[in-house]
């Protein structure tokens, strides 16, 4: 009351009182009112944004399921489900699937202990940290791994939440599945995103984000302070679980359990080095070859014919050896490049079909120029 008893006055004495001091009084009140309003929508569009990281960070329970849509093109849509349970303080679930049920990837933690199964790596992994754990499902998940569990315990999940949009517009409300939400578009790492935050409870519903890759939509049902049943905070991803199922066995012939990643790029450069090698010496024979074949003819000798009939066997044998030679080397590089697509193709069948031997790899933060999924819709 108030502050619309002391914008009337003001619009008053700027309306009435101006106009004998300042012929263009009106335009002065029209552009006040503007930039008075212009504050007030943006500090409505960051309220917004504040009570929505206000609900996950005091919420005494969360849970949630839901779905990632990776839009590439009408022959590649990557469709990924995914579920969030929560107990403050120290109770976490995170599980999404990659494409169906059997092959999940879960996250979990209980106090100061964190693991994590994928299926595909033999066994359960013991991260240092929550943060890490996720840190590890991020990008695969197309961030639905992130970006709920950064709300819910900002002082354990480090990188950007959604609670640091910037360039905030509000858009009308509009109704997700018959729930009226705020809408709220901005930028999320200079990407194009929109929100849609239940008006009650401040939740995310919807996101949208469009990359340059794709077009990205993530659907959430979320509960806030409701009693979780112990089952869904349970881990449920053991080796006697996944491991022995038939879809998730791998052939371990051709293992190579001490490669890793750095190890194969350094064998790769190995054999293209190599590669460049017998190139040269090719080139090397190509130039010899041509040398001799474009040598002028020899003058006239006026040596005896017996010397000029020996000298010309002599240089015969000399042209023998040296095509001799010419085999030998041709044989040993064409064993050098069937070895090099023998060690080549082994290395490949390795690594697409043995994807377990980087597991010795430590878990990081994928940049976000490949966190294609992190685009939500």
């Amino acid at each position: 009351m108030r502050r619309m008893l002391r914008d009337s006055y003001a619009q008053l004495d700027l309306g009435f009182l101006l106009p004998g001091f300042c012929p263009d009084a009106h335009v002065w009140v029209a552009h006040w009112h503007r930039r008075r309003d212009g504050v007030h929508r943006w500090a409505d569009r960051q309220q917004i944004l504040d009570k929505m990281a206000a609900s996950y960070a005091t919420c005494k329970s969360y849970r949630d399921s839901g779905v990632v849509t990776n839009f590439f093109s009408l022959e590649h849509i990557d469709v990924k489900p995914f579920r969030t349970a929560f107990v403050r303080p120290d109770q976490f679930r995170f599980e999404y699937d990659d494409p169906a049920p059997e092959k999940p990837y879960v996250v979990w933690a209980k106090g100061d202990e964190v693991r994590s199964w994928w299926y595909i790596r033999p066994g359960v992994q013991n991260p240092p940290s929550l943060g890490r754990g996720i840190a590890g499902a991020t990008g695969v998940s197309s961030g639905s791994a992130h970006t709920i569990p950064t709300l819910l315990l900002p002082d354990q999940i480090g990188g950007r939440s959604m609670a640091s949009l910037t360039d905030l517009t509000r858009l009308p409300d509009e109704a997700v599945d018959d729930t009226l939400c705020f809408k709220l578009q901005g930028k999320f790492a200079d990407q194009p995103t929109t929100l849609w935050l239940e008006k009650e409870t401040y939740l995310i519903r919807r996101i949208v984000e469009d990359t340059k890759l794709t077009r990205a939509t993530t659907v959430y049902r979320p509960e806030v302070d409701k009693e979780i049943p112990a089952e869904e905070l349970a881990f449920k991803a053991t080796d006697q679980d996944f491991q022995t199922s038939p879809v998730n066995a791998r052939p371990n012939s051709l293992a190579l359990p001490n490669i890793g990643g750095g190890e194969i790029i350094l064998i790769l450069a190995l054999l293209f080095i190599l590669a460049v090698v017998a190139v040269g010496f090719l080139g090397l024979i190509y130039l010899i070859v041509r040398a001799v074949v474009n040598r002028p003819p020899p003058a006239p000798s006026t040596l005896p014919s017996s010397v000029a009939t020996e000298n010309q066997q002599r240089r015969g044998r000399e042209h023998v050896k040296l095509l001799a030679i010419f085999h030998f080397v041709f044989a040993g590089l064409a064993f050098v490049g069937i070895g090099f697509l023998c060690v080549h193709y082994a290395i490949m069948h390795t690594v697409f079909s043995n994807p377990d031997i980087w597991k010795s790899q430590p878990q990081i933060m994928p940049p976000k120029a490949f966190q294609i999924g992190r685009a939500h819709v």
